[in-house]
């Protein structure tokens, strides 16, 4: 073996080069979360960690006695992502938003966002008064015998309405900034 032999590499070279990757991925994690403290995302994860645990025996302490443990499991896995969102909120955010040099107001996307929440806004007002009405009128003076409307049921469908109305809303802000 000699020492230009590329397909078996000396010791020396396979450490020269893990170094490498390393400096490049800590030179990754400086220019995604720059002036972040290292601590900020180890109490973020500490946070997680005691948050989902006490989650997961709060669960399993509800369940039957037999289902202790796949309950507790199950309630860690499903607080997991929620508490670090949570420990990042409250421990990485604050260092992230104080070094950016750009401004949510200087994003075009955010402006589209802006525009179609405030339009659909304005279409859950109206739907809702409407639907109120209609619903009342038909439940009360139209109809022999009355429309019975689960609750449940009245929320889904202003809620779907509501993300129908937002994507439409998002997409011609968009074509009309593009255009």
């Amino acid at each position: 073996m000699t020492k230009g032999d590329d397909k078996n590499p000396s010791l020396a070279q396979v450490i020269k080069s893990a170094k490498a990757v390393v400096e490049d991925i800590g030179d990754d994690a400086d220019r995604n979360a720059p002036g972040v403290p290292p601590r900020a995302f180890g109490l973020a994860a500490a946070f997680c960690l005691v948050t989902s645990i006490a989650v997961a025996l709060v669960v399993g302490a509800v369940a039957p006695a037999a289902l202790f443990w796949p309950a507790a499991l199950i309630g860690l896995v499903a607080a997991l992502p929620t508490t670090y969102m949570a420990g990042w909120g409250f421990f990485v955010s604050g260092h992230v938003h104080a070094n950016r040099k750009i401004r949510d107001e200087d994003i075009i996307e955010v402006k589209w966002i802006e525009r179609a929440a405030s339009g659909v806004f304005f279409d859950v007002v109206v739907l809702a008064a409407w639907g109120s009405l209609v619903l009342w009128l038909a439940s009360t003076h139209l109809l022999a015998h009355p429309i019975v409307v689960s609750a449940s049921g009245m929320l889904l469908a202003v809620a779907g309405f509501a993300v129908v109305s937002f994507v439409f809303r998002f997409l011609i802000a968009r074509r009309q900034d593009v255009a």
